[in-house]
């Protein structure tokens, strides 16, 4: 992921994204790369307004539309002093699936998207933010916050899966870019609660401990890494270990795209997005696959 070459950034002029172009700008400055500014709108051909006892009205959006770039690109030319590149995107269509296109086509490297506290906290599955997360084909960071605070720590959940190792990397990566500590949660089921004689499930709580030690050392050989095993459930020890360390930075894998999936975002995953007040980076299958 480090160094990166194209990052995009869903604005909207909203505040939420406004924030998030205060982390994109740090991001970039450390990572290098062109930084994209994509913005959706209906389009040029125009969008029908329904009005009330009447038929829907045919609205010709395409001055308003030039009016948005030109906006767009005045915010993107507020970076022409910097070292690093800005461009301005208007992107046609609903938010969510014309910021999931541009991130195809420009084969992004990392895409960052803002969330105002009033929004994917409280919002069901659908949210633009949420959206992008679990659909991009790449790295999604879910940005919160009025500045970047990733050298103050990052957090990286694991489930001695591959594509959590993967997740493992990305954050080793961005761990080093940014000069913060790098902590490796893994979270057992509360293996006690689950069996009748408590000493039989301290035993199997030992052995379970013993062998992710084993294999999460492997796997941070070389790293400067703290690695916690925790038992509970796994979002909310992940939330605890943010706060514990006052980490700026977490990031978790996402496992897949199939309906089930889809529905459920990983569960650990969706479950975080709605309740942090920090920055989340979500990483799909598809980075797993490529470091295997």
């Amino acid at each position: 992921m480090i160094p990166l070459r194209t990052t995009i950034l869903g604005f909207d002029f909203s505040k939420g994204s406004k924030h998030a172009l205060a982390h994109a700008v740090d991001w970039v400055e450390r990572c290098g790369g062109e930084l994209v500014l994509a913005h959706a709108t209906p389009g040029p051909a125009g969008v029908l307004v329904p009005l009330a006892e009447t038929a829907p009205v045919f609205v010709d959006t395409s001055e308003l539309d030039d009016a948005m770039r030109a906006r767009l690109e005045r915010v993107a030319h507020g970076f022409d002093d910097r070292k690093f590149k800005v461009r301005a995107e208007l992107l046609l269509g609903a938010p969510g699936s014309s910021l999931l296109e541009c991130i195809e086509r420009e084969k992004a490297d990392l895409t960052i998207v803002g969330a105002d506290e009033s929004g994917l906290r409280t919002a069901l599955l659908g949210s633009v933010a949420e959206t992008v997360a679990r659909e991009a084909a790449g790295p999604v960071l879910v940005a919160r916050g009025t500045k970047c605070e990733v050298a103050n720590g990052v957090v990286v959940g694991v489930d001695l899966s591959p594509h959590s190792r993967a997740a493992l990397k990305i954050a080793a990566e961005v761990a080093t870019a940014f000069g913060a500590p790098l902590t490796v949660v893994y979270v057992t089921p509360p293996i006690l609660e689950s069996r009748s004689a408590k000493d039989d499930g301290k035993a199997v709580w030992r052995q379970v401990r013993a062998s992710a030690e084993k294999t999460l050392g492997e796997w941070t050989s070389g790293l400067r890494a703290k690695i916690e095993i925790r038992e509970g459930d796994p979002a909310k020890e992940l939330l605890s270990c943010m706060k514990e360390r006052e980490a700026g930075l977490l990031v978790l894998a996402r496992r897949g795209r199939s309906l089930l999936e889809r529905l459920l975002m990983g569960s650990v995953v969706s479950k975080v997005l709605r309740k942090a007040g920090f920055p989340v980076l979500v990483v799909p299958r598809a980075r797993a696959k490529a470091a295997k």
